[in-house]
């Protein structure tokens, strides 16, 4: 009878086994399920099996049935989870029920909740993942589920237990928990298929959405060149629709054929050959790439080979290209950008050296101007020592001019800002140029009708449009066109940010072009440093164009210049908008009032400085007060300053600032007219000054004779009472 156990068990095990084979082939029933009536659907499929091997079973007696719906219902418990299961054991024990058998269908009842019961609880047991499971394991789960089934017959009346146990335990114990483990084993196996496809899916999922998404265009082609498959941003940068790309053959389309300077590879250097040759990634190739319409663009390219199968030749080949057109300008506008900052950095550092040099030179050439005049004074008209005298005096005023020249270039000069009518201004230095300039040069004036009102002082705008005439005039040799253009200018926040020393706001534009020959890019990037000159040695000073720079940005503006070999220069002068009325020029009327001889009190800390101007002030007729130093300035007024007329202050001298003596100055003499003089003073600072009525006149270093005499008179003029006194109070 053991015997015919064994056989009848192992045929209704393996009938479990290929219905439920057939089912996971057929239904495909996920493991991991996700939604309660997907369990109950599972449940209602495992049911079924269960039913259909309970109708083969093996008999031992009336109402004594074995078939495999142990292992069924335990491997449901253990993979399927509580609802399949639950719907399992309810139609598995209706069908028990039907079967019959009096005592032994309530064991066969319990038999079923035993194991689903199990399987639940070996599930929650479990501390892992159920694809983790292996044979053994599993087999294991077999050897406690039926021996707890072979518990459960004991429930059978006892002698018919005995006999039932005695009879079955072996072929129970050997057949059912190798079946459990082969159907655990692809129940498994079923679960990693799942876990891998859900992955799988994840994975196409990612990199559907990268691919659709990314920035970056890509195009996938086999090795004859057909495009398989284009996303968006290839379609984008390509200038082409995708349907119209897919299907097309890479190699005949004129996409990633040109280098970057434009010029045609040769076919055996486009990228997806190179890769397909190689068998290597080909990267960070930079290419020119037409757009339909004729826009070129820069891309930077990779081609990227695959291979399958270990197949020495790649079968596709994935062509990654960003567009780089807008960060190659960004690039380069950064750099000009960087290089003009650079530039106005250098001009800054420039221009204070300048002014230090000049403010020392300033007080030695005052040295040899006055002294020259004082010896002139002292000689005869006739004397043979005039000559050489007025030859000293000329070439130190021309140094003097070098140096006012440094003093623009550093913005170390006092100007005098006059609203002015744009046109007019520019007209009227256009009609000195046309009297100055061969008659074989052209003067084109475009002047913009209702060009704007601008705040310069009119010297220096002068000064600045005849040195730039001079320097086209010798350009051209004396014969070309030399064009004068005036236009209104709204600069926004991002044009501003293209030029260092460039602001928003409204502005006027003076545009002075030539038709020369243009300058070099190593003349552009020093052009307006002090000293450097294109003109033959001995030609020129080399401060024109400093002295252009320090006026304009002294006026508040700046200077663009564009010049290209052979095309002539273009310098544009950006000069604030002004919206005051051009101021009437006044009329000078001539005096005749006598100066009177004064009290003064020169403060100055250099001996030859000193020591001229007091001679200076001495030959016209004045007392002069000598002070050293601030201090003793104060000092002396303290005691003096009933007596005095004037203090001729020198502006930077040691122990106290200027604004420091000039405030204790006024609380010793409040009245008391002060005639500051600096060799490199800066002009804001002077303004400040005489506005807040510190001073009431300022005299530049150097200067001679005839300047201070001017000076001091025009402001004694201005500040003498009706009434002539010695004392000022």
């Amino acid at each position: 009878m053991v015997e015919e156990a064994f056989q009848a068990l192992g045929v209704n095990a393996a009938l479990l086994l290929a219905i439920v084979f057939v089912y996971d082939l057929a239904l495909a029933n996920p493991l991991r399920m996700k939604t309660p009536w997907v369990r109950i659907l599972a449940g209602l499929c495992l049911s079924a099996i269960a039913v259909s091997v309970m109708q083969i079973p093996w008999v031992f007696g009336q109402g004594i049935v074995f078939d495999t719906r142990s292992v069924l219902i335990g491997v449901c418990g253990l993979f399927f989870g509580g609802v399949p299961v639950v719907v399992v054991m309810g139609i598995a024990s209706l069908a028990r029920v039907l079967q019959g058998g009096g005592a032994a269908v309530l064991t066969g009842i319990l038999v079923i909740a035993i194991s689903g019961s199990l399987g639940l609880a070996w599930r929650r047991r479990l501390d892992r993942d159920l694809s983790s499971l292996g044979f053994w394991e599993l087999w294991r789960f077999g050897i406690a589920l039926h021996l707890a089934m072979l518990i459960a017959l004991l429930t059978l009346p006892w002698p018919t237990a005995l006999e039932v146990v005695g009879t079955i335990w072996l072929p129970v114990m050997i057949i059912y928990p190798l079946a459990t483990a082969v159907l655990g084993t692809l129940m498994v196996n079923r679960l990693k298929r799942e876990l891998a496809s859900e992955e799988l899916a994840i994975r196409e999922d990612q990199y559907r959405t990268l691919f659709e998404t990314m920035v970056q265009g890509v195009l996938c082609h086999d090795p004859s060149g057909r495009i398989l498959s284009a996303n968006p941003a290839a379609a984008e940068i390509l200038g082409v629709e995708s349907e119209r790309i897919v299907g097309q053959d890479l190699f005949q389309r004129p996409w990633f054929k040109l280098a970057e300077d434009g010029v045609e590879l040769a076919a055996d250097q486009h990228p997806s050959r190179l890769a397909l040759a190689s068998g290597r990634p080909v990267r960070n190739l930079v290419q020119a790439l037409d757009r339909p319409g004729g826009e070129r663009r820069l891309v930077r390219t990779a081609a990227i080979p695959r291979f399958r199968n270990e197949v020495p030749q790649p079968d596709q080949v994935f062509v990654v290209f960003e567009d780089i057109t807008e960060r190659r300008q960004a690039a380069a506008e950064k750099a000009l950008i960087e290089g003009r900052l650079a530039q106005s950095r250098k001009l800054e550092s420039l221009g204070l050296m300048a002014g230090g040099v000049a403010h020392d030179f300033n007080n030695l050439l005052l040295g040899i101007l006055g002294n020259v005049d004082l010896l002139r004074e002292s000689l005869p008209p006739t004397s043979p020592q005039q000559e050489s005298l007025g030859l000293i005096h000329l070439a130190a005023g021309r140094a003097a001019e070098l140096t006012r020249g440094l003093l623009t270039f550093g913005r170390g000069t006092v100007v005098h800002p006059t609203t002015l009518e744009t046109n007019q201004a520019v007209g009227e230095i256009a009609d000195l140029l046309r009297r100055t300039l061969p008659a074989t040069m052209d003067i084109v004036r475009d002047f913009q009708a209702g060009a704007w009102n601008i705040l310069v002082d009119p010297t220096q705008l002068t000064q600045v449009l005849l040195n730039l005439a001079v320097n086209s005039r010798d350009a051209m040799q004396g014969k070309g066109t030399l064009t004068l253009r005036t236009r209104n200018r709204k600069v926004s926040e991002r044009e501003a940010l293209t030029h260092p020393e460039a602001h928003c706001g409204e502005f006027v534009l003076i545009r002075v072009q030539d038709t020369g020959p243009g300058l070099p890019e190593e003349i552009l990037s020093h052009l307006f440093e002090p000293f450097q000159t294109t003109k033959p040695l001995g030609v020129g000073t080399g401060l024109g164009l400093s002295i252009v720079y320090g006026a304009i940005k002294h006026a508040g503006g700046w200077i663009v210049v564009e010049s290209t070999p052979g095309t002539g220069a273009c310098f544009d002068l950006y000069l604030p908008r002004s919206l005051g009325a051009p101021a009437s020029k006044p009329e000078v009327a001539p005096t005749t009032r006598k100066v009177r001889p004064i009290r003064v009190m020169v403060v100055e800390d250099e001996p030859v400085v000193q020591n001229v101007v007091s001679r200076l002030l001495q030959r016209r007729g004045h007392e002069v007060i000598l002070a050293r130093d601030g201090a003793q300035a104060l000092e002396m007024l303290a005691s003096e300053s009933a007596s005095l007329n004037l203090v001729l202050l020198d502006m930077t001298m040691p122990g106290m600032t200027t604004e420091e003596i000039l405030e204790r100055l006024r609380g010793l003499a409040p009245q008391l007219p002060v005639l500051l003089n600096s060799g490199n003073a800066p002009g804001e600072t002077v303004k400040r000054m005489m506005e807040e009525g510190l001073v009431q006149g300022f005299l530049a270093k150097p200067f001679d004779m005839r300047g201070l005499n001017e000076k001091v008179e025009s402001l004694l003029f201005s500040s003498e009472p009706s009434e002539p006194g010695p004392a000022r109070r």
